[in-house]
């Protein structure tokens, strides 16, 4: 067994990291393999002496001995996977063949302005010093999966020529303190930072990784060139977190609550569906954390500062993405909730003098791979994650040549097919637009048109929204379960959700890009919503979600016509010939939007509302319409 370790050790060794073949850390393996040698010469001795064995203890022998020699061998097997594991990943993703042994420290002290001490555990490459570094903040628990993943990544990215310092940030993986999102990540960011500069090992060059709140940690200290930081790599994340709690202004209450209760107390774990339905069931929307965990006060915070104020402020700075100076890849996903402010800070970026900034869209909700409606499921979106970093930290760390590519990499939903492009939205767009309007040769409510043609009659289609009942959400751009794209059909059926479908496409239609829809409206409630859903109709009638929005207004009372205008999220979806393009039109999505009451109130305080009459105008005189961003094919 010793012997067989060994040798299985250094031919690892030979063949994965050439820094320690022959004269480097293979040497002392060699010897192990020498003693090993010794023991087996010196036991075949022995065995081959005592000819006079006692037979009474040879079955007792042969059990020990049976059920030892299992365990040693299941030993090395998970010793051998344990050590092949980041070349696996490595292969999967396609980064270059690994270079370095490594050496970890775990649990290393990082003191923080105000005495607080940060814990990180710390990969390094062996016989490289000093070396660029790659920093990843974490906000999650020091749990097996966590502590499983950042060892992978960690060991992964130190054999290709880099310290990975993997730090917990406050009241996580050992780090002192309290973790409240959004509260001192940029001083703690700050201080790491230094902190690195004063390591014999970093070479002054830093690289941060990761999504979500990981990519929140990079852009709190995006402005600090001065000290290293170098390149950013930000998954499912944006500048603007006010823009992903408050698409349109209209709070995205599952998404709330979810990270809430997820993040509220010293332990980091995701809950399900059934433990929100609580928070769901009931008013007011800001005791919705007391009906599940208890009070949580950022949680009260976000749904009570319902506009850009000081307290958004303090979290997402000002204009970030317009004041980047450092390169930056970005990656976001059709059905994440940050998309949208994801593909504003690339167009902000890219719009003035900047770094390289490149951007991938992929079919993605948050950090999961959404399956298509016809079954086709993408690789794993955790490999995705790290696939491109490579070869970006080797440009922009170490000033290597890597394969060049255009900025823009999307993913085509209905084709399932990936495509680099030059810029998004793509020059090449024809917006085409679809006009609303009633189908007066049917009497079902479900048959409202939308065609490239605008009607000469004047027509309007009507429906009641009570709060009290509000439309379900179906998928959708959401954290927590139930993302990504779902059969619409329960909703479709439901009187207060209008429709509106084209006839059976002749050919195929790709509509890649921001969607707006212009509607002409009337409400009797002071303030209401309206919200829009793109969907996707397939041959055999059902339809699957692939853009959504919404917008919140006063108005001036009944039948007094408003022009107001609902910006979708972005997509990227071929209608194939014999599909149709379908809008629904509402004024509740519970609970990926939070619910307006039609009084003219809070709505995050209120308990009771009032049912309003919702009235889409359509024609010559009000001609409603969708605009969507076709792709010449």
């Amino acid at each position: 067994m010793y012997a067989s370790v060994m040798i299985t050790r250094y031919i690892l060794r030979m063949a994965m990291f050439p820094t320690e073949r022959w004269f480097g850390g293979c040497i002392p393996i060699f010897f192990h393999i020498v003693l090993a040698s010794f023991f087996i010469i010196n036991g075949i001795y022995h065995i081959r002496a005592d000819d006079e064995l006692d037979r009474k203890s040879t079955r007792a022998f042969k059990i020990v001995w049976a059920v030892s020699s299992k365990l040693l061998t299941l030993f090395i097997f998970l010793w051998l996977f344990y050590q092949c594991v980041p070349t696996i990943v490595a292969k999967k993703a396609g980064m270059r063949k690994s270079m370095y042994s490594v050496s970890i420290e775990k649990k290393v002290p990082i003191p923080m302005d105000d005495g607080k001490i940060l814990c990180a555990d710390v990969y390094r490459p062996e016989r490289l010093s000093p070396a660029p570094t790659i920093l990843i903040r974490v906000p999650l628990d020091n749990n097996f999966k966590g502590k499983t993943m950042s060892n992978v990544l960690g060991r992964m990215w130190a054999e290709r020529g880099y310290n990975v310092v993997i730090q917990g940030v406050r009241g996580r993986f050992f780090s002192e303190g309290k973790h409240i999102p959004f509260k001192g990540e940029r001083a703690d960011g700050i201080a790491t930072l230094k902190w690195l500069n004063t390591q014999t090992w970093h070479n002054g060059k830093v690289g941060m990784w990761g999504g979500s709140y990981f990519g929140y940690t990079q852009w709190e200290i995006s402005d600090q060139d001065s000290l290293g930081f170098s390149a950013m790599l930000t998954q499912i994340s944006s500048s603007s977190n006010y823009a992903m709690f408050y698409p349109n202004g209209v709070f995205a209450f599952k998404s709330a609550l979810f990270w809430a209760i997820r993040a509220h107390s010293n332990v980091d774990t995701p809950k399900e569906s059934g433990q929100l339905a609580a928070g769901f069931q009931d008013a007011p929307m800001i005791k919705a954390d007391d009906r599940t965990v208890g009070d949580i006060p950022f949680y009260n915070d976000w749904a009570s500062h319902t506009r850009p104020d000081n307290y958004w402020l303090s979290v997402d700075g000002k204009d970030r993405a317009k004041k980047l100076d450092i390169p930056i890849l970005m990656m976001a996903g059709w059905y994440d909730p940050y998309l949208s402010s994801e593909v504003q800070d690339f167009e902000d970026i890219t719009q003035g003098p900047h770094k390289e900034c490149k951007l991938i869209i992929g079919p993605w909700c948050h950090a999961e791979t959404v399956v298509m409606p016809n079954g086709y499921k993408d690789q794993n979106y955790r490999l995705a994650s790290i696939a491109p970093s490579i070869d970006w930290y080797d440009k922009h760390l170490k000033g290597l040549t890597v394969k060049d590519t255009p900025p823009v990499k999307l993913f085509v939903m209905g084709i399932n097919e990936w495509r680099y492009e030059n810029e998004f939205p793509l020059k090449r767009t024809k917006y085409t637009t679809y006009y609303l309007s009633a189908n007066k040769y049917s009497s079902s409510p479900k048959a409202d048109i939308l065609d490239t043609v605008l009607k000469d009659t004047e027509s309007v289609s009507t429906y009641r929204y009570d709060p009290q009942t509000p439309v379900p959400s179906l998928g959708g751009a959401v954290l927590g379960d139930n993302a990504g794209a779902l059969n619409q059909e329960k909703i479709e059926s439901r009187g207060d959700v209008l429709i509106f479908t084209t006839a059976v496409l002749k050919s195929d239609v790709e509509v890649t890009g921001k969607i707006k829809l212009i509607l002409n409206v009337s409400s009797d409630a002071k303030n209401t919503d309206f919200v829009a859903k793109l969907t996707d109709v397939y041959p055999d009638g059902t339809s699957f979600n692939i853009s959504e929005g919404i917008v919140r207004g006063s108005y001036e009372g009944k039948d007094v016509v408003k022009n107001i205008s609902i910006e979708l999220n972005p997509t990227s979806n071929v209608f194939l010939k014999g599909h149709k393009i379908r809008l629904e039109i509402m004024s509740s999505n519970y609970p990926r939007y939070s619910l307006n009451y039609n009084t003219g109130g809070n709505n995050y305080d209120e308990t009771t509302g009032i049912v309003a009459e919702q009235k889409i105008y359509s024609g010559k005189l009000f001609p409603s319409q969708l605009i969507l961003p076709v792709i010449p094919r």
